[in-house]
């Protein structure tokens, strides 16, 4: 229940409050600025009181704009922890119908060593993947194949990895997702499908995509 509440919460904030705030601004900035404007326009016939106005006006279209301005540097952020947030949640709940109107939420995220980071630290996060024990292995090889780190992680961010166990259709899966530190949240998401047979498994690139602000974060888990 309180990870249900704080999803909301998340996506209120990601999708409600940050741009309503920014488009109530801009409309009172540009309200403000053209009432200024009219006032202007009167030229020779200006009163006392139609300068008082316009110089009482003034002050408050500044302080929209100091606002503005404030607004923006705390939007960049709290839009990025909100997005790391729903990332996390979402991708920690997912939906198993049971019939009509009836369904249960479970994690499929792997009970041991079923998630590695999010981390600042590319290097640890591949090698605790490398390093995996046989019987819960990451499948580094096959990812390292399909993922050019060096070429991903070029400029800061998070990496993290998570192995999804899907009780729906029994099949298990890896996502990689690298966040990157920008004033708009930027997530490269890698999904792989893990096929395990009699003499062998591999993992196999199913899916690769970029999330940008404002899609949803819930993206990151494509299966």
């Amino acid at each position: 229940m309180n990870e249900l509440i704080l999803m909301y919460g998340l996506y209120i904030v990601y999708y409600l409050v940050f741009p309503l705030g920014f488009i109530i601004l801009i409309w009172k900035i540009i309200e403000k600025r053209n009432y200024i404007e009219d006032l202007s326009d009167y030229g020779e016939e200006r009163t006392k009181k139609n300068l008082e106005t316009i110089e009482k006006n003034s002050k408050t279209l500044k302080k929209l704009q100091i606002s503005l301005v404030i607004f923006i540097l705390l939007f960049i952020p709290v839009i990025n922890f909100t997005t790391y947030g729903l990332q996390e949640v979402t991708i920690k709940r997912d939906r198993i119908p049971l019939g009509t109107f009836r369904s249960r939420v479970y994690n499929p995220v792997r009970t041991t060593n079923g998630q590695i980071g999010p981390s600042t630290d590319v290097d640890s996060v591949l090698q605790e993947m490398e390093d995996a024990p046989e019987h819960r292995p990451w499948y580094f090889e096959d990812i390292n194949e399909e993922i050019d780190f060096d070429e991903l992680t070029r400029f800061p961010g998070r990496l993290a990895a998570y192995y999804l166990e899907k009780r729906d259709t029994g099949m298990e899966h890896i996502v990689i997702t690298y966040t990157y530190f920008s004033p708009l949240p930027i997530t490269r998401v890698y999904a792989f499908d893990v096929f395990i047979w009699e003499g062998g498994e591999e993992a196999d690139l199913a899916e690769e995509k970029t999330i940008i602000y404002p899609l949803d974060p819930a993206g990151i888990d494509p299966f």
